[in-house]
């Protein structure tokens, strides 16, 4: 994934619409210039890609335009599915709140923080459970699971029902998978929210 060289490290949700489809999902670096974001159907090299990133500011998500510059389109066992896109026009606005998360990846490693949680994870007719969940991503232990291989699973948040989703292996180890969230429906993060929410610790 080559590209500018003051790209940082930075894993925050994005809503991702392009070549008539629209799908939630994460990144995995952010510059000033140019993201890329982890996608298994990820659009062409030389479109456009409308994308609301929830920046770690918590306030509202920052809607900017893309053109994609790379792709792994054509490549289906990429180990990081994705593309890239540099940022067209982008607003002042959204220039200082990108260079105030990139100042703050810098400082933490998360941008969003790990809750632990033994929430039930299926996939397939295979149950787990979790040791933790964030905004972006999930810790499954005991999944068997290679980088750059994808899982659709079911969440069981304790609402409505297991919730269906897409995850894609970042790191796997002996003690289970680390994945992030990738490809799912506007739905599912709007029930992760609540269920972090319910997680996080009373304010003091």
């Amino acid at each position: 994934m080559a590209g500018a060289t003051s790209e940082q490290i930075i894993v925050i949700p994005v809503l991702v619409a392009a070549e008539k489809r629209v799908v939630q999902t994460t990144s995995g670096k952010l510059s000033l210039e140019e993201i890329w974001v982890h996608c298994l159907m990820p659009p062409r090299v030389g479109q456009r890609a409308s994308m609301a990133m929830q920046l770690p500011d918590d306030s509202r998500p920052e809607v900017v335009v893309g053109e994609v510059t790379e792709s792994t389109r054509k490549e289906p066992d990429a180990r990081h599915p994705g593309f890239r896109a540099r940022f067209v026009d982008l607003p002042s606005v959204a220039q200082r709140r990108i260079a105030s998360a990139l100042k703050s990846a810098s400082q933490n490693h998360r941008a969003f923080p790990r809750l632990p949680s033994k929430l039930r994870v299926m996939t397939g007719p295979n149950a787990f459970r979790a040791r933790n969940i964030s905004a972006v991503g999930i810790f499954v232990e005991r999944l068997p699971g290679s980088a750059g291989e994808a899982f659709d699973v079911h969440l069981d948040l304790g609402d409505n029902g297991p919730v269906p989703a897409k995850a894609l292996v970042i790191h796997g180890i002996g003690e289970g998978a680390g994945m992030q969230f990738v490809d799912s429906e506007r739905t599912f993060r709007l029930r992760l929210d609540r269920y972090l929410a319910s997680l996080a610790p009373p304010a003091a």
